[in-house]
């Protein structure tokens, strides 16, 4: 069996040029951005600059801006800690919203 690969050149300032974007999507909300990675942050939104109450529907305006303005789709995680809102970005991807509330996160 024969395996052809094909190359192509990583486009690094593109990549940097939307999460810039990206990252003032984010800052129309809350100036509490902990990036990790060009493409994966934390928010801090129990203070947010648009006064909306739950976590979970800044989460669905983020998507939908990020959607609009790049047509990019965007998974997210919704809890009370790093821990928690990361292990519920893995679940539903691509484009995904997973909410882990309090209740379910305690240890049983």
């Amino acid at each position: 069996m024969r395996i052809q690969l094909i190359f192509v050149r990583p486009r690094f300032d593109v990549y940097r040029d939307i999460s810039t974007s990206i990252h003032a999507i984010f800052k129309r909300y809350t100036d509490l951005v902990e990036g990790v990675a060009l493409d994966e942050v934390y928010l801090d939104v129990s203070e947010n600059r648009q006064n909306i109450t739950y976590a979970s529907t800044i989460a669905r305006h983020i998507k939908t801006a990020i959607f609009q303005e790049t047509q990019l789709t965007a998974t997210a995680g919704v809890s009370i800690n790093k821990f928690l809102a990361k292990m519920g970005s893995g679940q539903n991807k691509p484009n995904g919203l997973t909410v882990i509330l309090p209740e379910d996160a305690i240890a049983q």
